[in-house]
């Protein structure tokens, strides 16, 4: 036992034993972990899926804020200020709006397949609830979220029903309570 050649592979052997079994545990910890490092991408994903819907109704609320300060919807999107520090153009949408009568519709529209398309309308009804005073007469503001799988979202013009619009054709409408 007190031979050199003996005690240097005793140490070897153990050396090994330690380093298979250190890059065993450094292997079952990453492979453990796959699942959260995959789940993150999973939701980092999803929040590039779902930028243009936060930047659509962003756009519906400042719109509503610049009616109520101007009596007038927006006729450009630098007007409503959301785009400052965002191109109207990215890799994944091409952000864009119009005004139609009484109302102003707001767009995602996706660059790369996979992306849904996303509309938003901002319209003024007369004696409706949430109705605010401008010294004349009251008027509520009212907006809705649609989402569609098209690209050819800005083909249909939403649809009036008694006094309020909807979404258009190939579209659902999506808003959540509170959209404010």
């Amino acid at each position: 036992m007190n031979n050199p050649g003996y005690i240097f592979k005793m140490l070897i052997n153990t050396m090994t034993w330690i380093l298979l079994l250190g890059w065993g545990y450094l292997w079952v910890g990453l492979v453990s972990s796959y699942p959260t490092l995959n789940s993150q991408s999973v939701s980092l994903c999803k929040s590039r899926l779902h930028r243009g819907r936060f930047f659509v109704t962003g756009m519906n609320r400042n719109q509503a804020e610049y009616f109520l300060v101007h009596q007038t919807f927006s006729s450009s999107l630098n007007q409503l200020e959301i785009f400052q520090d965002h191109p109207q153009k990215t890799p994944n949408y091409l952000y864009w709006m119009r005004r139609i009568e009484g109302a102003a519709l707001h767009y995602a529209i996706p660059r790369q397949a996979g992306y849904k398309s996303y509309l938003g309308i901002v319209w003024v009804q007369s004696n409706q609830p949430n109705q605010v005073n401008l010294g004349h007469s009251e008027i509520a503001i009212d907006a809705i979220l649609c989402e569609g799988e098209d690209i050819n979202i800005m083909e249909n013009l939403p649809q009036s029903v008694n006094g309020s619009l909807v979404c258009p054709e190939g579209t659902e409408d999506i808003s959540e309570t509170g959209v404010w």
